[in-house]
């Protein structure tokens, strides 16, 4: 992790040189993450704590709705750089799955791999919930409308043989998500994230939790 890190850390370094090439004065760099209580948001303000101590360069944090929305802000030039799921970038390059009403999206380029994200699904012990199957007649959080994760979630569930039509869906952000499983207005949630993923260290503090395996 510390290797993939570096490794973005001096693509950044790179590009806000070039940044500094083409005008005076210190660079503002508009990074896009995602919700502010997923790996995202924390690995993005980390990067522009570090980076920016040299006085140079300084960051824009952006709390977004994450991969989808992050690369139509790249797209609409609203943002210099965003951290996305590769599999949304290969969705929005192809103008497939998420992307296939949109169409494609082709003005954007990888600058490094940064961390390995695993689809978390978070289960309450109680709920008789033990497998993916058993998320049929369940209120389930799939993440934002739109979002990776949910496209993530759809591909899992059907995996399984069930549909949207076969749960409760709701569209909950990540930190939303957890407040409602923590409230008991959900029975499950998925998280697609780096691990450790803050929402959901948090709800361990309030909530036993089962992650599906």
């Amino acid at each position: 992790m510390k290797k993939q890190i570096f490794a973005l850390i001096g693509s950044v370094i790179v590009s806000a040189m070039v940044l500094s090439a083409c005008g005076n004065g210190s660079n503002k760099i508009k990074l896009a993450t995602g919700g502010n209580t997923g790996t995202y948001y924390a690995f993005g303000t980390a990067v522009g704590q570090v980076l920016g101590k040299s006085g140079d360069i300084s960051f824009n944090i952006q709390s977004t709705g994450a991969s989808k929305a992050n690369i139509q802000l790249i797209d609409s030039k609203e943002v210099d750089m965003a951290i996305v799921q590769n599999d949304v970038m290969d969705y929005a390059y192809k103008g497939t799955d998420l992307f296939s009403e949109d169409g494609a999206v082709t003005g954007f380029s990888a600058m490094a791999g940064v961390y390995a994200e695993v689809v978390q699904i978070v289960a309450d012990p109680a709920s008789g919930i033990n497998s993916v199957s058993d998320l049929k007649g369940k209120s389930v959080s799939v993440g934002d409308a739109g979002s990776g994760v949910e496209f993530n979630a759809k591909q899992i569930l059907e995996a399984y043989g069930v549909t949207f039509d076969d749960i409760s869906k709701q569209n909950l952000s990540f930190s939303a998500s957890a407040d409602a499983y923590k409230d008991n207005k959900i029975d499950a949630f998925f998280c697609t994230a780096g691990a450790p993923t803050t929402a959901i260290m948090d709800l361990v503090t309030n909530r036993e939790i089962k992650i599906l395996s």
